[in-house]
């Protein structure tokens, strides 16, 4: 009797120990659990975060770069052409400075073949003058008579009319002389004005010409040239991304 009753106690002991025992390893693993789903929540905006700048820094940085090649390439014709009031001020605003030599050349020889003529002109007109042979140049006081002084051309060796001829021939090449300080003047602003439309001009593939077949209505193949249609749509995609880039940027 006392033996039933003692192996009887020691198994509800030893069920009660193990009632009591069994929960732990239950309720620890939830406490593992219940951590290692917390540690991620945790974690995860700090994740999140550091995922985030790595993707804006790159757009950013894509963002000032494109901003500065913009900046770079885009000239505006109208600011080249104002600046072209100044011999070579379009050339050095469009970043040429290879061509100033040129226009300052090219107005250099003009003026100075202005002046040559210039001096031609004037010594044929003089010597003129002083044969008395003057087309309203000459001054002649009332009552007296032109009187034929000495010139620097020989009347024996240069006739009148050479002399006539030859200041007509001095006075049309001084004309023209004049007209090519003007015509340099103006085309160096008309090619500052030009360069800064080509520096914006869309050279990506949307404009190139490809040699190939080109389909026909009917269906038959042929050679030809096609130039593709949309050309300029790769300047409006880069503006359209750094307008972009700027809004999410703000």
């Amino acid at each position: 009797m006392l033996n039933n009753y003692c192996q009887g106690g020691v198994f509800v002991l030893g069920l009660t120990w193990l009632l009591v025992l069994c929960p732990a390893p239950a309720l620890r693993a939830q406490i593992v659990d219940s951590t290692a789903t917390e540690q991620p929540e945790r974690e995860r905006p700090r994740r999140l975060g550091i995922r985030k700048m790595s993707d804006t820094i790159p757009d950013a940085e894509v963002l000032a770069d494109t901003i500065v090649a913009l900046s770079t390439i885009q000239r505006r014709p109208r600011n080249a052409l104002l600046w072209s009031i100044i011999p070579g001020g379009g050339q050095v605003y469009n970043k040429r400075l290879w061509k100033v030599p040129l226009v300052y050349g090219g107005l250099l020889g003009a003026v100075a073949y202005a002046d040559f003529n210039q001096t031609r002109y004037t010594r044929f007109t003089r010597a003129l003058e002083n044969r008395c042979l003057g087309d309203g140049n000459v001054i002649i006081p009332p009552n007296r008579e032109c009187i034929p002084t000495p010139d620097e051309f020989p009347v024996e060796r240069v006739s009148n009319d050479a002399l006539l001829q030859a200041r007509a021939s001095a006075d049309q090449a001084r004309q023209a002389a004049y007209i090519g300080i003007f015509a340099v003047f103006v085309l160096q602003a008309v090619e500052a004005y030009t360069d800064a439309h080509l520096q914006e001009f869309d050279i990506s593939d949307d404009l190139s010409i490809r040699l190939g077949p080109v389909l026909h209505s009917d269906g038959s193949l042929a050679a030809g040239l096609s130039v593709p249609l949309g050309a300029g749509r790769g300047k409006l995609r880069q503006e359209a991304r750094v307008n972009a880039l700027q809004r999410a940027a703000r």
